[in-house]
């Protein structure tokens, strides 16, 4: 149930899959999580509070990647 295309007109609104996701999303964080779990989530809260705070001043995100290139092959995840 992806966000990344228009809806079904005979399916589920984009505010009910959108809820659908997000109750997911709580189902996955209730229990433990293991370290690369833990990592992508701090990375993930860090990319939506910059997100929020570039809205919030009515700046532009960034166009560029900061990190150096192999950033993502050295996180320990696959």
């Amino acid at each position: 149930l992806a966000l990344d295309h228009p809806p079904d007109p005979a399916g589920p609104t984009l505010a009910e899959r959108a809820q659908h996701l997000f109750k997911e999303l709580i189902e996955a964080w209730r229990g433990p999580v293991t370290p690369d779990t833990g990592l992508l989530t701090v990375l993930a809260q860090g990319a939506l509070t910059l997100a929020d705070h570039a809205g919030s001043a009515h700046q532009d995100l960034q166009s560029h990647m900061p990190l150096t290139p192999d950033y993502l092959k050295r996180l320990p995840h696959t």
